[in-house]
């Protein structure tokens, strides 16, 4: 209960973390898309004002203009030359007064409303004559190709604009204003207006967000780095945890291993006893010889949980033949498994001899051959243990793998962790003293496992001489 109720409380300490962090990175895209919505909007507004700007400085134009009557080359060419014959037309009436006197007013306006340009076309987009005195009259306007839809709209008597194009640095929006004679379109004015504004607006736009988006990460940064010392901080919390546990338990296994042992030297003797009564080769022989063996086994486990509790050093080892050690537990094991599950082992050619401690990797074989036993379902399954020697890492891999329900992803992490356990009346001692055993004879052990598909242990061993 004290086990649970300390990895619970681990639990509530990470949660407020977890929501910060959540919460931090929610603020910084709401803060930073509610930054670049803000601008773009100011900027939409801008670019409306812009237009509105644009459509009454052409109506002003428009009207002086037409004031006192509209340019009478336009609707000239409009009704009565025809469209090959235009471009000569408007060239020689370039030559005469009343052009001067357009292209004057067009000028005065051009400067009056400050604009870039104004031109004065035909529905056809000829050029009639320029503020700025820069396109020859008859030739297509320079715009034509790029404006056409808008020049289109304007010569079928809409008022037509494009969207802001840049040069160099500048802003520019053009519109088209239809020039109407009667109910007929006779021309059409094109005027060019440089918008100020809209450059910085989006120099702006384009600073604040690589600004943002700075500042976000330097806040990320540091509340990864924050996330980072907290974690490593419950971890050794977490840590100094167990060890105090595994410390109580060193204080505690002593008195249990005492009172064991008493009940374990009856047992023994008993067990010799009914041994030398026997016939040397009877079953009733060789299961007392197995009780002895068990018994010295169990022995052997007090001793070893223990040593775990105490942190051990490194465990005098010997060569041993591994071939021997696996046969003889798993032939234990068989008495006790149901007949739908098969236990087989598969050996190299040469005998396979390991540098190991003989007690210690006989519990280790032990505790994983049941631990696959257990795993499997009630429909039974296999439990196979390959030994392999590789001769060039003087490596010997031992690989146990069973058929089973396998083991889920977060449980995998926790498995070498003193006391986690899955099992009802499992005390969740027994894969951590298996690598605290491995780790003192200089040996590793890797766990892979899959749900519904099967559990594999690799442990390696120093290969002997």
């Amino acid at each position: 209960m004290k086990i649970a109720g300390t990895r619970q409380l681990l639990s509530f300490k990470r949660l407020p973390i977890r929501v910060t962090i959540i919460i931090l990175l929610g603020s910084l895209l709401v803060f930073n898309l509610s930054g670049w919505y803000w601008m773009r909007s100011f900027e939409i507004s801008k670019e409306t004002d812009s237009q509105q700007q644009l459509e009454m400085v052409a109506s002003s134009v428009n009207n002086a203009i037409r004031t006192p009557q509209i340019p009478s080359i336009l609707p000239y060419v409009h009704r009565f030359v025809a469209l090959e014959n235009i471009p000569e037309i408007l060239e020689r009436n370039s030559e005469t007064t009343h052009f001067k006197s357009t292209q004057e007013r067009l000028l005065w306006q051009r400067q009056n409303f400050n604009l870039q340009d104004i031109a004065l076309l035909t529905t056809g987009g000829l050029i009639v004559a320029d503020s700025n005195n820069n396109t020859i009259p008859g030739d297509l306007s320079p715009f034509a190709a790029l404006d056409t839809e808008a020049m289109d709209k304007a010569s079928h008597g809409e008022l037509a604009s494009i969207k802001f194009y840049r040069v160099k640095d500048q802003y520019y929006r053009r519109l088209y204003l239809p020039i109407r004679d009667g109910d007929s379109v006779v021309g059409i004015i094109q005027l060019s207006m440089q918008i100020p504004y809209i450059a910085e607006l989006r120099s702006i736009r384009v600073q604040a967000a690589l600004q943002s988006i700075i500042g976000s990460l330097i806040i990320i940064v540091i509340g990864m780095t924050i996330f980072r010392l907290i974690k490593r901080t419950l971890k050794a919390e977490e840590t100094l945890m167990q060890t105090t546990r595994i410390e109580a338990m060193g204080s505690m296994t002593a008195g249990i291993a005492h009172e064991i042992r008493n009940p374990l030297t009856a047992i023994q003797a008993l067990a010799e006893e009914a041994a030398d009564q026997m016939t040397p080769v009877s079953q009733c022989r060789q299961n007392a010889n197995d009780i002895l063996t068990e018994t010295k086994r169990l022995a052997d486990i007090t001793d070893n949980f223990l040593t775990m509790a105490k942190n051990p050093d490194v465990l005098n080892c010997d060569d041993i033949n591994i071939e021997h050690v696996i046969e003889s537990i798993i032939r234990l094991l068989k008495k006790g498994t149901a007949p739908n599950i098969n236990i087989n082992a598969v050996f190299p050619k040469n005998p396979c001899i390991i540098r190991a401690n003989a007690k210690a990797l006989q519990q280790i074989i032990l505790n994983l051959l049941l631990n696959a036993t257990q795993a499997l379902p009630e429909t039974g399954g296999d439990v196979t243990i390959i030994v392999q020697n590789n001769p060039q890492t003087d490596i010997t891999e031992i690989t146990i793998r069973d058929t089973g329900v396998g083991i889920a992803p977060k449980t995998l992490e926790r498995i070498f962790e003193p006391f986690f356990s899955t099992k009802k009346n499992g005390t969740g001692l027994g894969l951590p003293l298996t690598r605290a055993l491995l780790q003192s004879m200089n040996a590793s052990c890797k766990i892979k496992s899959k749900e519904g598909k099967g559990t594999t242990v690799s442990i390696e061993f120093p290969t002997g001489k």
